[in-house]
């Protein structure tokens, strides 16, 4: 397999790597970013900090809300909303339903991220965050890039309608953590972030 010869770093890099890290560039082409994803740039003393935010409420809300409504009515009204009927506190019965508990809460949560939920990507010449939840309420990745970053789009084992759900991986060479972001974003949006964050790669 042929192999090229990086002109920044010197490194030796394989033809299907190449192609896999290529710049998608036609992404970026048409200078406007897909419906759901708000691109915006700020400046920290002078740097210019890119801020994409993605949101979109998902047409999986339509099952899951009632769903999450049956679900959560029937487990809790059944296990813990007979004990305050009766006004009676059943050990057993309360321990059992634990896992139905737990199931509620998620199922809840879901369905205020699909609602309510957000996804802010912040890029700032080599350093990045990702924020994902409700409000200031999430998860934050936080994560180095530069030239030598690879970009790819992988899958996660969590699936909705039968469908593996997207994100981006990252991966650095001389680094063994993958960073993984974006999860979820339609392919568009996805595309979108993909490229322009291969573009500022390569301008760092």
């Amino acid at each position: 397999m042929k192999t090229y010869l990086c002109p920044y770093c010197g490194r030796e890099i394989r033809e299907d790597e190449l192609q896999e890290s290529a710049p998608d560039d036609t992404a970026l082409a048409g200078g406007k970013p897909p419906k759901h994803l708000r691109v915006s740039t700020e400046y920290d003393d002078g740097v210019p900090v890119t801020i994409l935010r993605h949101k979109r409420i998902s047409p999986s809300v339509f099952f899951f809300v009632p769903f999450t409504c049956v679900w959560v009515g029937m487990s809790m009204a059944g296990i813990y909303g007979t004990q305050i009927a009766r006004r009676a506190f059943d050990l057993k019965l309360s321990l059992f339903g634990i896992p139905f508990l737990l199931g509620s809460i998620f199922l809840v949560g879901s369905c205020l991220f699909m609602l309510f939920g957000k996804r802010v990507l912040t890029l700032r010449r080599g350093k990045g965050v990702y924020f994902s939840g409700i409000g200031a309420i999430g998860r934050r990745t936080r994560f180095d890039y530069n030239r030598e970053t690879c970009i790819e789009t992988g899958w996660t084992r969590y699936q909705v309608n039968g469908n593996s759900l997207p994100r981006l991986e990252l991966k650095t060479p001389g680094r063994s953590d993958t960073v993984k972001i974006c999860t979820g974003m339609d392919e568009d949006s996805l595309d979108y972030v993909a490229a322009l964050l291969r573009r500022d790669c390569r301008q760092v």
